[in-house]
């Protein structure tokens, strides 16, 4: 579920959050202390995952083995990131077996004013994803829809057409968005033979992107003659 985006108060304090060397997020608010805390980290990716990851799963208490698979983040950077998420009040800690546990703290004031910020995907740099899925196949058709565009109920936000699919690195790349935004991201992916098929029999899923108010980055398919 996406929320609208809500504004902070003011003052205004900028902060602004660098992942994959892209300046994706301002945040801005002097008196909100606890919050700024949690932006500012060495590896602001690997941060961004973690909060990602609690936001979308707030119910559950989940170890350092559960984070580390979810995210596909280095151990001890995310050890460290944990501790200091807790310390700032929004994760819970416990421990259970021995073994500290985190889950996210329901009482966090700006809880979701932040879902709202690490989930605004559209002023993300569009072609960090496209580069990601270079490896998949040479790609045909590449395109935004969903909440890239404000349309929540198209049930896809990325798709991706590509010559051929090359299955395991299709599988790569799906495991690594997964982990960078906690399974919010709906990709469609097909080979061309696939996408003509589906295309010629009127298939609704895919007209519905198509007709959409897209946003393409790649689009060779539309050069062929017919």
């Amino acid at each position: 579920m996406f929320f609208v985006f809500q504004k902070f108060p003011k003052p205004f304090l900028s902060l602004i959050l660098k992942v994959d060397n892209a300046n994706i997020l301002s945040i801005r608010n002097k008196h909100m202390d606890s919050l700024v805390k949690i932006f500012q980290a060495a590896n602001g990716e690997v941060r961004l995952k973690v909060l990602r990851f609690f936001l979308a799963n707030d119910k559950d208490f989940f170890s350092i083995d559960d984070v580390e698979f979810n995210t596909k983040t280095r151990r001890d950077p995310l050890k460290k990131d944990l501790l200091f998420l807790a310390g700032a009040g929004f994760l819970e800690r416990k421990l259970e077996k021995n073994s500290s546990v985190y889950r996210l703290n329901a009482n966090f004031e700006y809880r979701e004013a932040l879902y709202n910020l690490v989930f605004d995907l559209k002023n993300l740099d569009k072609k960090i994803i496209l580069d990601k899925f270079k490896k998949v196949g040479r790609i045909k058709l590449f395109s935004f829809a969903g909440i890239f565009i404000d349309d929540i109920d198209l049930e896809v936000d990325v798709l991706v057409v590509v010559d051929i699919l090359k299955t395991k690195e299709v599988n790569k790349v799906l495991a690594d968005l997964d982990a960078t935004f906690a399974s919010k991201l709906r990709v469609l992916i097909m080979d061309v033979e696939e996408f003509d098929y589906r295309k010629k029999m009127f298939d609704r899923f895919l007209h519905l992107v198509l007709d959409s108010n897209r946003i393409t980055l790649v689009d060779k398919l539309s050069e062929r003659v017919s």
